[in-house]
């Protein structure tokens, strides 16, 4: 049977925010601070956003999503020059309600790049993660815990706000893949995040 929530105001925030980001881009960069990226980097950012889940079961296919949650990333790495850094990014999401939990962690080597070297930039990660999810309102309820590979894309605008230091804002979707088990099929699932970004450039 085909499950779906209904959409909520809260999935209109990344479209609005990423129309911000977008049009941010496309002013000059202004800062007083110049974005020097090359040496070592550490990263953390916090946000809220939506999990998911599609998969297919006797012949049908079942989406679920608008799982609102909470997540956190780690980001450790270097700059080799001032468009282009390579990192190691650790995220967590966490989604609580009574009728469903879903607890996502993964770890991704994600390259970004900073077109012209300014604040917006582009990134795009590979890694693998692990879930647990438990979904009990909808006719085949859900209890699992898996492991999978990850794929990450990310955009987003950051303000260089002292010599060492950068304040952003940013979007990023995660996308894990499982092998078929317990009788699911094509089985996907991820998450999708608005974050502030805090970066620091050593």
């Amino acid at each position: 049977m085909y499950h779906q929530h209904k959409m909520r105001p809260l999935a209109l925030i990344p479209i609005v925010i990423a129309l911000s980001i977008l049009t941010l881009a496309t002013a000059s960069d202004a800062g007083e601070f110049a974005h020097e990226r090359q040496g070592f980097i550490i990263g953390l950012s916090t946000g809220s956003g939506c999990g998911g889940l599609e998969y297919e079961q006797g012949g049908k296919t079942i989406e679920i999503d608008e799982l609102v949650g909470s997540t956190g990333t780690f980001r450790i790495g270097y700059g080799f020059s001032d468009s282009w850094t390579l990192t190691l990014d650790a995220q967590g999401f966490e989604h609580d309600s009574r009728n469903s939990t879903m607890e996502l962690g993964s770890a991704v080597i994600a390259g970004t790049w900073y077109p012209r070297a300014g604040g917006f930039f582009v990134r795009l990660g590979l890694g693998g993660g692990e879930s647990e999810v438990r979904i009990d309102d909808i006719d085949s309820p859900l209890n699992f815990k898996e492991e999978g590979g990850v794929i990450a894309l990310g955009l987003g605008y950051e303000w260089r706000v002292s010599r060492n230091f950068a304040l952003g804002l940013g979007l990023e979707a995660r996308g894990y893949a499982f092998d078929d088990f317990d009788g699911l099929k094509e089985m996907t699932l991820g998450n999708g995040n608005c974050s502030i970004l805090m970066t620091w450039y050593l």
